[in-house]
C-alpha cells in the first residue's frame, strides 16, 4: 500500500514574512528524514497508524529516532500533531488504530519550537 508522508512544521504567520519564507522547509520534522515529503510502500503488516509509527521509526527515519516516538509507548511523542488526510487523528473515533487506506496522506507536524 502506498502512503504519502509529510514531515512538516507549523507556520506562525507574520506580516513581515515573504511568500518564499513560507515555502522553505526548516526547523521541523523534516530533519528526521531524507525529504520533507515521501511516498512509501508499506509492508502488508502495516495496517493501522500505530503500525505505521513503528515502521517509520525503524525503516524511514534517518536520524534522531527518539524525537519521533518512544517504541515502548507505540505512539508519537507529545508535541507532534498527526493529520490523516488533513484531519487531526484525535477526531477519528479509532484514533491511532485508524486503518490506513491506499493513498492516505499522513502528516507529522512538530508543535514544539525552541527559542
Amino acid at each position: 500500500m502506498q502512503i504519502h508522508l509529510d514531515f512538516g512544521y507549523v507556520f506562525f504567520l507574520s506580516p513581515s514574512l515573504s511568500p518564499s519564507e513560507l515555502t522553505t522547509p526548516s526547523g521541523g520534522m523534516d530533519i528526521l528524514t531524507t525529504s520533507a515529503q515521501l511516498t512509501i510502500t508499506t509492508p502488508i503488516s502495516v495496517r493501522t497508524l500505530t503500525d505505521l509509527y513503528k515502521y517509520i521509526h525503524s525503516a524511514v527515519l534517518t536520524s534522531r529516532h527518539d524525537f519521533f516516538m518512544d517504541p515502548e509507548e507505540e505512539e508519537v511523542r507529545p508535541g507532534i500533531l498527526v493529520l490523516v488526510n488533513d484531519t487531526d487523528v484525535e477526531v477519528y473515533p479509532e484514533g491511532n488504530e485508524y486503518v490506513l487506506k491506499e493513498g492516505d496522506t499522513v502528516a507529522f507536524i512538530s508543535t514544539l519550537h525552541g527559542g
